[in-house]
């Protein structure tokens, strides 16, 4: 079996072949903060470093982390319905994500250990859950949450309708709730303002059961996670929604597409054959 070994430092020297033999004394030096499915999370104390382990990791693991060129894509209601759809968004979310059944199914919550569930939602409809990313959970300015959703039928931003508004209004609501009382407590601040945080939806996202991504506004902007093409703010959605139902359905949206993690659609928007 292939495994994928993720490290985040606030500063590498020149990445070379030391580096990665050191990647077996650190996995066995760090200690574990958080383990779910295939996803372990560690931290090394000694090298300030932060470790995502996944494993056993599949084949589209090994191409979402493997260096590739990107290129934008405008997909339109027809390139979502005849390339994205039936090559990218049904086959993902067939697979299912065990880890986020394992959060929300009782009998299975021995295998998600150390998650941390902020709040729950009406009926169990949505979680807010500490974010993996935000690995000390003390340092407010580096606040990262995630919130999950139980419904299966939504996979991406692109399922949500009219009818969803009511769930997407409860849960910017608990987000704010939530963020405000972690905010004061960890920061001591008497008022916190809904200002100091941002939610946004990954399009295409990593996983294919719909999610939001929250954090503070002076977290550090890295890699892909507030990338044009990539984010798109919770409130445009619902505003989108309020004039049309069909607003995600019918909208073009701007993306980055990656050669390896999205062959389909970089061969579209290249004019590449795969």
């Amino acid at each position: 079996n292939k495994g994928v070994m993720i490290r985040n430092k606030r500063a590498y020297s020149d990445i070379d072949n030391e580096v990665f033999k050191s990647s077996m004394v650190s996995l066995k030096r760090a200690r574990t903060t958080r383990s779910n499915d295939r996803f372990r999370y560690l931290i090394d104390d000694g090298k300030e470093e932060d470790i995502t382990l996944i494993y056993p990791a599949t084949s589209k693991d090994i191409r979402k982390y493997t260096p590739q060129p990107f290129a934008m894509l405008r997909e339109t209601p027809e390139v979502y319905k005849s390339v994205t759809l039936p090559e990218i968004v049904e086959p993902a979310a067939k697979k299912g994500v065990s880890w986020i059944d394992n959060i929300f199914n009782p009998p299975q919550h021995g295998k998600a250990k150390g998650e941390k569930v902020l709040f729950t939602g009406k009926n169990g409809a949505f979680i807010i859950a500490v974010d993996p990313k935000w690995k000390d959970r003390t340092n407010i300015n580096m606040m990262r949450l995630l919130v999950l959703y139980k419904d299966p039928s939504l996979r991406t931003v692109r399922d949500l309708r009219g009818s969803h508004l009511r769930l997407l209004k409860d849960t910017v609501q608990a987000i704010e709730d939530v963020s405000k009382d972690l905010i004061m407590k960890e920061s001591e601040e008497k008022n916190a303002s809904s200002s100091a945080v941002q939610m946004f939806i990954h399009y295409l996202p990593t996983f294919y059961r719909f999610h939001i991504h929250v954090s503070h506004v002076n977290a550090p902007k890295f890699g892909a996670d507030f990338s044009l093409g990539k984010a798109v703010f919770i409130e445009d959605v619902i505003q989108g929604l309020e004039s049309d139902p069909k607003y995600m359905e019918k909208k073009t949206m701007y993306i980055s597409v990656g050669q390896f993690a999205h062959s389909a659609l970089y061969a579209a928007a290249t004019g590449s054959t795969e």
